[in-house]
């Protein structure tokens, strides 16, 4: 995995050759392109994206293959390797600042080697054959080794993944449809893009104190992979995909931490019936006070040993969910340590909650079904 202050600044240093190339171009400064290089977290796939925009007061719609929205890239599902690749130099383009159709091609253009680097010695030799030989003396800080440690770490999970999309059904070809550039003014926080279709409002959620949550056993069935969304019809990102309305990202927010609440309570009253008095000390509930942990509860298990707790909520009884790949590296790193839980019907007084024991290992007996996004998994439905 490359240093991302390092490619970020690589972002930098490339587009700023384009200041002079490309008419009109000034390139985000370097504090902000590490900003919103820091940001991303996650890829998704969509059938089309819109962007909307308001012009003179009314609002239009522009279609684009390419969209960046804070910790989000979102790409219209490609059907190659290749062009997966090149939409994704498109998006660090927008990430360096350009906005026309021409001058994201161009930069996408030259910034497709960096996204190819695998290594840091590879960004290195790539910077060195482009005449950018400063990174020599960019370095890296004392407090940037315990990232580059982590980094090195992660390089086995990062091939396991590599793999996975190396092995994707990429037959037939693919063509980038290009957008003419449109003369727009910015989005205004009163016009900010919603996903279409939008869920159903959500009601108010019931006391927890009513709400009695039931486990039941896994039946261990085998998921099929679905088709793309570039050829299924129906269910899933179909239709336009639009970043989040604020109404949006709190109903996600409050579905959530409901369900995480609820096995949260529930691994108390376990480690409680363990002979623990303050099973508090011990239970933590993580992503209460660290939204972006790789798990959301940490607990212990009968010998002591930690226990680390993923929870996917939701209001229906299916088991498609987000997730993310700091999460999925967790799985595969802490194997029988980790749980992911389902929780259904989340928003009911009588919700329905399956534990999946080590999902690394029910990748390979083919009870996950990874669909490569940021990432998207599938799991047994409620039945």
């Amino acid at each position: 995995m490359l240093h991302r202050p390092i490619f970020a600044r690589s972002l930098y240093e490339i587009a700023y050759r384009y200041r002079y190339g490309q008419l009109g171009f000034v390139p985000a400064s370097i504090a902000t392109i590490e900003a919103r290089a820091a940001a991303i977290r996650d890829i998704a796939f969509f059938d089309t994206i819109g962007r909307r925009y308001n012009v003179g007061g009314i609002t239009v719609e522009v279609s684009a293959e390419v969209a960046v929205e804070r910790n989000r890239i979102g790409l219209v599902a490609p059907k190659t390797k290749n062009v997966f690749q090149f939409m994704l130099a498109e998006a660090f383009a927008e990430v360096a600042g350009a906005t026309s159709a021409a001058t994201l091609r161009s930069l996408a253009n030259a910034f497709l080697p960096l996204v190819l680097c695998g290594t840091q010695d590879e960004l290195r030799d790539y910077l060195d054959r482009i005449d950018l030989t400063g990174h020599r003396y960019w370095g890296l800080s004392e407090s940037d080794g315990a990232e580059a440690e982590e980094d090195d770490a992660d390089d086995i999970e990062e091939q396991a993944l590599r793999q996975v999309f190396d092995n994707l059904n990429t037959d037939g070809a693919a063509t980038l449809g290009a957008v003419e550039p449109v003369q727009v003014a910015p989005a205004t926080p009163t016009n900010r893009p919603v996903l279409a279709p939008s869920p159903p409002p959500l009601s108010v959620l019931p006391d927890v104190e009513d709400v009695v949550l039931t486990v039941v056993s896994t039946s261990g069935v085998e998921i099929e992979t679905r088709a793309p969304p570039s050829t299924r019809g129906g269910g899933g990102y179909s239709g336009v995909w639009l970043p989040p309305t604020p109404a949006e990202a709190e109903r996600a927010k409050l579905v959530g931490q409901r369900g995480e609440e609820l096995v949260y309570r529930l691994e108390l009253e376990r480690v409680r019936n363990m002979g623990h008095a303050d099973p508090e000390l011990l239970v933590i509930w993580t992503s209460r006070t660290e939204p972006r942990a790789d798990h959301d509860i940490r607990s212990i298990d009968e010998n002591g040993s930690p226990r680390w707790i993923e929870v996917k909520a939701t209001t229906s009884v299916d088991g498609r969910f987000d997730w993310p790949r700091k999460e999925f590296e967790k799985a595969l790193r802490e194997r029988e340590h980790y749980e992911l839980w389902r929780v259904y019907r989340v928003a009911d007084r009588s919700p329905i909650a399956k534990c999946f024991r080590n999902p690394a290992r029910m990748i390979g007996t083919r009870q996950i079904a990874l669909e490569l996004g940021m990432l998207r998994a599938n799991i047994e439905d409620l039945g």
